[in-house]
């Protein structure tokens, strides 16, 4: 036999431990490179940014804006967008003072999809609402946007005194299952005491988590990657699921969920009951999400979710309080593909899907001459027929 068969016979073709060791580095720092590699490129390929912060806490624990801002904005598939705030810190290319004379104002109230996330100011649905009633009623028309990203119902509801003090002649109030995820439906309990600190492997945990919630919010690669994925309808609603969002469309609904829309229910009775008192219209407006969209587009393969459910809800609460109400997902699912809605890489909505959602209102608007705007507006009796969305 010879020295090498004996080597090799003798040591079972071991490598060395140095070499053993060696191994997951190599293979760490191929996998690093890869993804350096990989975000770089798509940073190259996919320009997105946000220059300017005009966003800012305020006392009540929510988000305003700075006034006398301007913020630039791209998101990866969409284009570049610029976020205007006035003197009072509403996005709205028109001051907030005095309303001139004889003219429409209107007043919006939501979180990010009624604030326009991600799209022109020209293109967002309070926008094309103000200017179609100009076109329909020839009278001066503009709007006053006091949305704001991650809003609660809470944090709309407390902006009702700034709302009521522009004297606007119709409220729109964009409500989304997302608003009523992001609302907590009773206070988080204060404790006595300080909580006992975790243990050493909750806390390396909780870290873990943080860490790829940061990186999953800023790399770009990630960010192309879920465009591309989540533009197949089907991946897009299995990852919803696996998020456990389909909660919501899932019949009878959990006690989470009757607890956020006991909430909405509350706020919105407050909210009318408030504008009432104040002479000013309002009107509930549904805003859709993509999964619900896609659901619905493949109904045959979920038939145990029901997509349609918290529009519904939403919708007989504006009803029970005397409210009009704009549904919007049925417009919606009449598209071949929703996707031309929504960013598929964020979920808000795109241009089209802001045209689209406004043209469910102003089919609304036209439909109900004597109800919205016409205490306030004779003028606007001759809506329907003679204004339409470009």
């Amino acid at each position: 036999m010879s020295d090498l068969a004996r080597h090799g016979a003798g040591t079972g073709s071991r490598l060395p431990k140095r070499d053993i060791l060696l191994l997951p580095l190599i293979s760490l720092g191929t996998i690093l490179l890869l993804v350096g590699l990989a975000e770089i490129g798509s940073r190259a390929i996919w320009s997105a940014y946000a220059e300017g912060s005009c966003l800012l806490n305020d006392d009540h624990g929510g988000f305003k804006w700075k006034p006398k801002c301007d913020a630039r904005v791209k998101l990866v598939e969409g284009s570049p967008a610029i976020y205007h705030f006035n003197e009072c810190g509403f996005r709205s290319s028109s001051p907030c003072g005095v309303k001139p004379t004889g003219a429409i104002r209107v007043a919006a109230l939501g979180s990010s999809n009624m604030l326009g996330y991600w799209v022109a100011t020209d293109d967002v649905l309070p926008e094309l609402v103000a200017a179609y009633l100009a076109r329909a009623c020839a009278c001066p028309a503009e709007y006053q946007n006091l949305a704001v990203p991650k809003a609660t119902l809470y944090d709309m509801e407390n902006r009702l005194g700034e709302v009521i003090a522009l004297h606007p002649d119709v409220v729109l109030l964009g409500i989304s299952e997302d608003d009523l995820s992001s609302t907590e439906p009773t206070p988080v309990p204060i404790r006595a005491n300080s909580p006992a600190r975790p243990p050493l492997s909750a806390r390396l945990s909780a870290r873990l988590r943080s860490l790829i919630k940061t990186i999953n919010r800023h790399s770009r690669f990630l960010a192309v990657a879920r465009y591309y994925l989540y533009s197949n309808g089907d991946l897009y609603v299995q990852a919803m699921i696996r998020r456990g969002e389909d909660d919501r469309m899932r019949k009878p609904l959990d006690s989470i969920w009757e607890q956020r829309l006991k909430v909405a229910d509350q706020m919105v009775a407050a909210t009318a009951d408030r504008l009432g008192r104040a002479g000013i219209p309002l009107i509930v407006i549904y805003v859709p999400a993509l999964e619900e969209v896609e659901v619905i587009k493949r109904r045959s393969a979920y038939a145990d979710l029901d997509p349609y459910n918290i529009e519904a809800k939403i919708g007989q609460i504006a009803a029970k309080d005397g409210v009009p109400f704009v549904s919007s997902l049925q417009s919606f699912a009449r598209a071949s593909d929703p996707t031309i809605y929504f960013f598929p890489s964020d979920g808000h909505l795109s241009a089209t899907g802001q045209k689209q959602l406004a043209a469910a209102v102003l089919k609304y608007i036209s439909s109900n001459r004597v109800s919205v705007l016409q205490r306030r507006f004779p003028a606007a009796a001759v809506i329907a027929g003679r204004g339409t969305l470009r």
